[in-house]
């Protein structure tokens, strides 16, 4: 199970998550202690791949994907860092961190020594589970796309595409439709040249086969590109309860 902790070296905030039984710093937090001017660079420059993960992190700035490097990574961060602050940050990290790690599995900034302290302690842990779950909730929709959208290699259906944004197909055409995207040539939802050279969606030639004859049907694809615009288009409109509520009013004439 994964376990994010937050503490504090001087000033500066230090996340920590505890994944298996293994523990993994996060890149930027060590990089910003560390004065390095450009993150990504110092670890490209000198972080081994093997011991680099990638993983969502609620912050204040919702969910995000961070880097988290393993304890030789960081070392070898310490060792190339110019800044005075280096050493300090070192002896710290080997000196009063890792042995706590290494004795509980986790490391605590402050250990309840009254019952009145624990009992505040256990409060205080309750309230930060229910506010993170309350985050995952609303932020899960969005890790959804985002994990559609990293893996995506290839484009999708409209259909695929509809069930990623959580709308229904018609309702997605429909929008699309009367918003000037979309029309319609011989019965297929067709997307306007426009977008198509925006690179926001593509088109696929097909045959479908009958009893007497073959009838060639084009069908239009949403590139992992044009998944992404669809979601900011919908989200920035207030949502698919919006964009359906927009749909009937279309539709009745009302808009």
């Amino acid at each position: 199970m994964n376990q994010l902790q937050t503490f504090n070296f001087d000033t500066k905030k230090v996340r920590i998550l505890f994944d298996n039984g293994e523990h993994w710093w996060c890149a930027s937090d060590v990089c910003s202690i560390l004065c390095y001017k450009n993150g990504p660079k110092a670890i490209s420059d000198h972080c081994k791949t093997k011991g680099i993960t990638k993983r969502y992190t609620l912050t204040n700035g919702g969910n995000q994907l961070l880097t988290y490097i393993d304890e030789p990574n960081l070392y070898r961060l310490i060792m190339h860092s110019k800044n005075k602050e280096a050493e300090k940050f070192q002896d710290w990290v080997s000196s009063e961190v890792l042995p706590q790690i290494r004795k509980t599995g986790s490391y605590s900034l402050q250990i309840p020594k009254t019952l009145p302290e624990a009992l505040r302690a256990y409060a205080a842990e309750l309230e930060q589970k229910e506010q993170l779950q309350k985050q995952i909730e609303q932020q899960a929709p969005k890790v959804a796309l985002a994990d559609a959208c990293l893996t995506a290699k290839n484009s999708q259906t409209i259909t695929q595409t509809a069930k990623v944004l959580g709308i229904g197909r018609n309702h997605l055409c429909e929008f699309l439709r009367a918003d000037g995207v979309f029309y319609i040539h011989r019965g297929e939802n067709l997307a306007y040249q426009k977008y198509i050279d925006r690179g926001l969606f593509t088109t696929k030639d097909r045959s479908i086969e009958h009893s007497d004859r073959f009838e060639n049907h084009t069908q239009t694809l949403v590139t992992p590109k044009g998944l992404q615009w669809l979601e900011e288009k919908i989200r920035n409109l207030g949502g698919v309860k919006k964009v359906i509520e927009a749909v009937r009013l279309a539709k009745a004439g009302l808009s």
